[in-house]
């Protein structure tokens, strides 16, 4: 597990780095969403499994998949796939997940994390990716 830190709108959004197993993999066919951006930019909702340090699955939710790297290794994404996501831990977007880059929201809390009771290993988000 990893913490990352990113500035948003003169905000320190921190971001926790875990595993998640796809539950639903997107195929050739999958049709992406659009977000309302002025890019109009391509994802997709994959439904995911958090996996703990043993490799045990500890919570079920949603998180998004950017097309453009589903376009570039569609294998990747298939069901059962392993793929790092990043949940939001703090600020109004608290439990938005997204592969490792929000809009699944998962219980923190339940997952035993806080930023007071998390001992905090801050890499730069280049490291991470």
């Amino acid at each position: 597990m990893k913490i990352i830190e990113n500035k948003y709108d003169g905000n320190i959004i921190k971001k926790v780095v875990l595993d998640a197993r796809l539950v639903n993999g997107l195929t050739s066919d999958s049709n992406p969403m659009h977000l309302k951006n002025e890019k109009m930019t391509p994802y997709h909702w994959v439904d995911v499994e958090l996996l703990d340090v043993n490799g045990r699955a500890s919570q079920r939710g949603s998180a998004i998949v950017w097309d453009t790297r589903f376009q570039d290794n569609p294998q990747r994404y298939a069901e059962g796939k392993i793929i790092p996501i990043e949940i939001t831990i703090n600020g109004v977007s608290k439990g938005v997940a997204q592969e490792h880059l929000g809009n699944g929201r998962f219980d923190i809390e339940s997952l035993g994390i806080s930023l007071e009771g998390i001992k905090e290993q801050l890499v730069e988000e280049k490291e991470v990716i």
